[in-house]
């Protein structure tokens, strides 16, 4: 009986022990779900816009070379940026070529590969002497094959102020001195201009200027004193007038001193980009008689006139 007992009781302990193994063994079947996500098309990005150049333009130079420069990132690959290039303007982005305020590139801009994602960027301007004074910028822009695109960065650069003119001389009557000369030609003691000499002064920079006005006496046998030698605006007619060192040579002729005079409403415009040439475009002209006292000696005399340019 009581290893019958006993055995009864094992049986129960056993199954129950096997219960709680069941309760703590799961059977577990697997399955998928797929994911999907699409990841939208960024435009490429411009960055490290830089201007090169620009302020060694100088007066009278045509085609001075001025370099913007930039990068452009693409996410999707060098191979995926489509287009890049700028415009260099001091009147905005889209504005119409105009040498005097709008250039674009000349040739195209070139595109190099900086890396798998990225590309340089270089833009060559050919920017006239005359192009306005004024702050400038750089306007790149560019594109992926999609058609997204970058304009946003910009870089500025102030043009050099460019105040200097060149001066033309005429023999008496008007005809053409191929210098600079202002020659009066020959004149007797006691005679004066019969006519006007002139002197064309030409703007070859691209602001507009007044100018100061001196000269030194007439030196040779003797000495003809720079009073002697008078001047006004464009049209000199009638004798040759003593004139003033007060005189306004808008309207009246005024003496030459050595001391430097401010003409400060010349106002001699810069060139425009309508203009067909320099000579002919932003000039004004400057009327010059002479007095020889008399009793000077018989002889070759010269001096020195100084016409400077100043910003106006």
């Amino acid at each position: 009986m009581r290893s019958g007992a006993f055995i009864g009781v094992l049986q129960v302990i056993i199954l129950s022990l096997f219960v709680m193994f069941l309760a703590f063994v799961n059977t577990y079947y697997a399955d998928t779900a797929s994911m999907s996500l699409n990841v939208g098309n960024v435009a490429p990005s411009i960055s490290n816009v830089q201007i090169s150049n620009f302020s060694s333009l100088s007066a009278h130079e045509y085609n001075h070379l001025v370099v913007c420069t930039f990068d452009v990132y693409d996410a999707n690959g060098y191979s995926d940026i489509s287009t890049a290039s700028a415009n260099f303007s001091l009147s905005g982005r889209t504005a119409g070529a105009d040498e005097d305020t709008h250039y674009t590139p000349s040739p195209a801009c070139t595109k190099t590969q900086g890396g798998s994602n990225t590309a340089n960027v270089r833009c060559r301007f050919l920017v006239d002497y005359y192009a306005d004074y004024g702050t400038w910028y750089c306007y790149p822009y560019t594109s992926d094959s999609s058609g997204a695109h970058d304009d946003s960065p910009t870089q500025s650069a102030t043009s050099p102020s460019l105040v200097t003119i060149e001066i033309n001389g005429t023999y008496p009557g008007g005809g053409n001195n191929p210098g600079n000369d202002l020659d009066f030609g020959s004149i007797a003691a006691g005679q004066n201009s019969s006519v006007a000499n002139f002197t064309k002064i030409i703007n070859v920079g691209n602001r507009q200027v007044d100018v100061q006005i001196s000269g030194t006496d007439l030196t040779g046998s003797g000495t003809i004193d720079s009073t002697n030698i008078t001047f006004n605006k464009s049209v000199y007619g009638g004798p040759t007038k003593v004139g003033s060192k007060s005189a306004d040579p808008d309207s009246s002729p005024r003496q030459l001193e050595s001391s430097a005079w401010s003409w400060a409403d010349f106002n001699l415009r810069d060139r425009a980009d309508t203009d067909s040439n320099f000579y002919t475009g932003p000039t004004k002209t400057i009327a010059w008689k002479v007095r020889v006292p008399t009793g000077t000696a018989t002889g070759s005399y010269s001096g020195t006139l100084t016409i400077t340019g100043v910003a106006g």
